[in-house]
This record gives structure tokens, sequence and C-alpha cells, in this order.
């Protein structure tokens, strides 16, 4: 599987860093409304990388991997559409 934010994003990532990140894609110009299309909303997109990464700091070793696969971005907002949380092994 290939990740769409190159180089990854190490948690915790703040909004500012999830909207320079999103910039820097090469899917940017998609993004911000290439071709006559209506841009995403932006902010909606770095809202939810900021909150996943929250999420992963919360849960910290609770887990083993998170993903959200697609994010659907919109020009009205940001929607997960899959969502994967994979549960660290229990001790014992």
């Amino acid at each position: 599987m290939r990740r769409l934010l190159e180089p990854a994003l190490l948690a915790p990532v703040t909004r500012s860093a999830a909207l320079a990140a999103v910039g820097r894609l090469r899917l940017a110009p998609v993004l911000a409304g290439a071709r006559g299309r209506p841009a995403a909303d932006l902010d909606a997109v770095a809202d939810a990388i900021a909150g996943l990464s929250r999420l992963a700091c919360d849960l910290g070793d609770a887990i083993t991997a998170l993903d959200i696969n697609p994010l659907i971005c919109a020009s009205g907002g940001a929607l997960a559409a899959d969502v994967l949380v994979v549960p660290a092994a229990q001790m014992r």
C-alpha cells in the first residue's frame, strides 16, 4: 500500500503541519480545485489528519495500527469512509 503523505507524518500532528503536508502532495492542485472542479475543504482535511493523530496518541500502546482509507475530500468537508483500528495483542 502506498502512503498518501510522503514522508509520513509522525504523531502528534498539528493542524498547521497537516495543512502544510497536504499542500506538498502531488494531488494538491486537484484538491485546490483544478479543472474547474470545486476545491476540497482543506481545513476539514487538516482537522481529520490532526484528529487521527490525537486519537493515535491517546490510544498509544493499546493499538498497533490506525488507518483511514479512503478519506473522501469534498467542498463541504471530509468524510472517513472506512477506518481500521488494530488493537494490540492482549498482555498475559
